[in-house]
């Protein structure tokens, strides 16, 4: 974030805006998109994931071809201090 929204400050919905934006990143590199991109090439990048933390951005995400996804409850703990996002355990994630 401090490379392409330099002024943005530290939030949750920024957060959410930027993991969601490295999630479509990550579909889109794991296949070849063509010149015109539709739903379903997203889609195929998606149902390659297996276990995807998009290093460590987000819980296990596990997407199954033309099945309803598994819901996972997950939780690690993080904070803002100093205008930066930390984590008080080195960033370590539960999933239940």
């Amino acid at each position: 974030m401090r490379r392409f929204a330099p002024a943005t400050e530290p939030s949750g919905a920024a957060l959410a805006g930027w993991v969601s934006a490295k999630m479509l990143e990550r579909a889109a590199t794991a296949g070849a998109l063509p010149a015109t991109v539709t739903a379903a090439n997203v889609l195929d990048g998606l149902w390659t994931f297996r276990d995807e933390t998009l290093d460590g951005t987000t819980s296990p995400l596990t997407f199954q071809r033309d099945q309803p996804t598994v819901p996972r409850l997950c939780y690690g703990h993080l904070r803002i201090q100093s205008k930066q996002f930390t984590s008080p355990d080195g960033g370590r994630m539960t999933c239940r």
